[in-house]
């Protein structure tokens, strides 16, 4: 598992915030949690694309694009069973929460 610290973002986060996380991470997505580092969602290039898409800006806040119910696995979860959501859902990453 790759370290996630560097794909954590707050709600409060900018759109240039989470581009340059995504970028920087190599992951294709951005985790954004609370002030308890609990997940509140996630947030992808297509997110923000969607967003600039619909007027927002660079320096707007990311609270309005944030994916609040994201698809997550838990940590005593098999690889098997992580391997299964991931495929059944089309999905690259999966945030793995305990």
């Amino acid at each position: 598992m790759k370290n996630y610290k560097n794909l954590i973002l707050k709600s409060n986060s900018t759109i240039k915030d989470s581009l340059q996380i995504i970028d920087s991470g190599a992951m294709r997505i951005a985790l954004v949690v609370d002030k308890n580092d609990k997940l509140i969602g996630t947030l992808t290039d297509g997110d923000i694309r969607r967003g600039l898409l619909n007027n927002l800006t660079l320096n707007d806040k990311i609270e309005s694009i944030i994916f609040k119910s994201p698809t997550s696995c838990n940590i005593e979860d098999t690889k098997e069973v992580i391997l299964d959501v991931a495929l059944s859902k089309k999905l690259y990453q999966i945030p793995i929460v305990d």
